[in-house]
């Protein structure tokens, strides 16, 4: 009697032919990472060859820009907002007093800062409203979609019809508490400010990136 002969049949086993070449998920996992950890060397190798060719938010242009708007009769108090708001590199603060240089123009230094400007601060009083420059620059500053503080640097002095709708900051009523608000409210959006254009360059710098490592690898 011929003796009937079986084998035991695994899940790496046919029945009919030789062992199947399965991967085990150990050998799978392994691959997938080694695989990740080469793509992300030459990513970061291709973006540090060549993302200086990315225009990424850095230096001056990271500063919150405030323009300050005054009469020169109440160059007292310019100066002690320029002081208080000023954070060299952070927050720059124009006073066309002190930041328009000899031999510029100076209606157009004045109208480009106005442009450049994240914060328009008007240090508004009867001074401010009898100059010839000072409600050009609000005009401006409205033009320009700026946001707009007026600073109330005395009482009964109305804001020309065009930003009689902006909340003012009412400062002759207590100038220390008023301008610490000011520096509060400058430092808070200049920090908004920042993060939002250093974001903005991250991203610049990750899809420039790609593309210039997807082309070199076309290449």
């Amino acid at each position: 009697m011929q003796q009937l002969r079986t084998r035991r049949e695994g899940p790496n086993h046919s029945p009919t032919g030789p062992p199947c070449n399965v991967k085990t998920m150990s050998e799978l996992t392994v691959h997938f990472l080694t695989s990740a950890a080469g793509n992300m060397i030459r990513f970061i190798y291709w973006i540090s060859r060549r993302c200086y060719l990315l225009k990424v938010p850095r230096g001056d242009s990271m500063a919150y820009n405030v323009f300050v708007s005054y009469s020169t009769k109440n160059l007292n108090i310019v100066d002690w907002a320029r002081d208080t708001l000023t954070q060299p590199g952070h927050i720059e603060v124009f006073v066309a007093e002190y930041s328009v240089q000899p031999s510029q123009v100076l209606n157009e230094a004045v109208e480009k800062a106005i442009r450049a400007c994240d914060l328009f601060v008007l240090l508004w009083s009867h001074d401010a409203r009898a100059s010839d420059y000072v409600p050009q620059e609000i005009g401006i500053a409205k033009g320009c979609n700026k946001v707009i503080l007026p600073v109330m640097m005395e009482e009964g002095v109305p804001v020309p019809g065009f930003i009689s709708n902006l909340k003012y900051l009412p400062a002759h009523k207590n100038w220390d508490g008023s301008f610490q608000w000011l520096a509060q409210f400058v430092h808070d959006n200049a920090m908004k400010l920042a993060q939002a254009k250093f974001l903005g360059g991250l991203a610049t710098i990750l899809i420039g990136g790609i593309m210039l490592f997807n082309q070199g690898n076309e290449d």
